[in-house]
């Protein structure tokens, strides 16, 4: 019989989707939110249609996605003590000091993690400004997924397609430079032309100062107008390369608050959706290797499912009962 039959109240039983994924958010809250948001899309799918696609880019579902328990478990820990250990260290600490003192807050965070995120999970942090700093304790801690590593990955396979070298990497004063967390998208180690033309502290600075900084304080709509300021000044018109919007707040403040998509025109590259899914994918890569049997005897359980329930679109679909 089949699943959607009223003489079948119960769905076949089967196990949960085994795969955990840890945010590190805070930095600020709302990427952190953003970043999950997106980790649901990147599992359940989006059509580029949706209103909620803010890119206009279409999403594939999961192939053993079919309802709420194939969502992997996931975690956000949107902790403002990241944010500010980081500030009040700026400026008078060193770089050891400040990884230090951020260590601290990772310990914490750490204790925060359900503990399959340790034992067969992955974890992401929603920031690329402060990557560098945590990248080497996060990895001795989690299976750390990089944001840096995401958004670089897809700008080389899109640059290696067109076969051109010009790019724009935006975000806070320092990522903006060869010395900030994209240092390796710059020459001499690559032969790319990175953010060409935007060349003084003051311009670099913009961003951060009038876009980053009304999102945290909750002005999307001053933020979107300064975003689409600063673009139409640097951008060139007709520009259809690659521009990483690599601040996490940036992807919020690039939605026209009008159609809630992105500003068109734009190539537009989104930080928080490739750290989605580069942590669905690796979610999914880590707990086949440490728990090979558990990813086993839930694929099974979905397999199974689906052929008792013989449904067309591969969604389960049972009647809703009375309490």
């Amino acid at each position: 019989k089949s699943c959607d039959e009223d003489l079948k109240p119960q769905q076949p039983g089967r196990n949960w989707n085994p795969m955990c994924i840890g945010i590190i958010g805070g930095v600020g809250p709302q990427a952190g939110v953003d970043v999950t948001t997106k980790v649901m899309y990147q599992v359940a799918g989006l059509p580029a249609s949706a209103k909620e696609n803010t890119a206009g880019k279409n999403i594939t579902r999961k192939p053993w996605y079919r309802q709420a328990r194939d969502m992997p478990m996931f975690t956000l820990n949107s902790a403002p003590k990241l944010d500010g250990t980081t500030q009040n260290n700026w400026g008078w600490a060193t770089q050891a000091e400040q990884v230090a003192n951020i260590g601290e807050v990772l310990n914490e965070i750490d204790q925060t993690f359900p503990p399959c995120i340790g034992s067969r999970g992955v974890v992401g942090l929603a920031c690329n400004t402060i990557h560098d700093y945590l990248y080497e304790s996060l990895n001795e801690t989690f299976e750390f997924v990089s944001i840096v590593k995401a958004v670089k990955d897809t700008m080389s396979k899109e640059l290696d397609a067109s076969g051109k070298k010009d790019a724009f990497i935006l975000g806070s004063a320092v990522t903006m430079t060869p010395k900030g967390e994209y240092k390796a998208l710059y020459p001499p180690f690559t032969d790319w032309n990175v953010n060409q033309g935007i060349t003084t502290k003051k311009d670099r600075s913009y961003l951060w100062d009038n876009v980053i900084l009304k999102v945290q304080q909750g002005q999307p709509d001053l933020a979107h107008e300064n975003f689409v300021t600063f673009i139409k000044k640097w951008i060139p018109e007709g520009f259809t390369g690659p521009i990483a919007l690599s601040c996490t707040e940036l992807p919020i403040a690039a939605v026209d608050p009008k159609t809630g998509k992105f500003v068109e025109g734009y190539n537009f590259i989104d930080p928080n959706n490739e750290l989605a899914r580069a942590l669905v994918t690796r979610a999914e890569e880590v707990v086949k290797e440490k728990t090979p049997e558990m990813w086993k005897g839930y694929r099974c359980g979905v397999d199974v499912s689906q052929s008792k329930c013989n449904h067309p679109s591969g969604a389960l679909s049972v009647p809703r009962q009375d309490p």
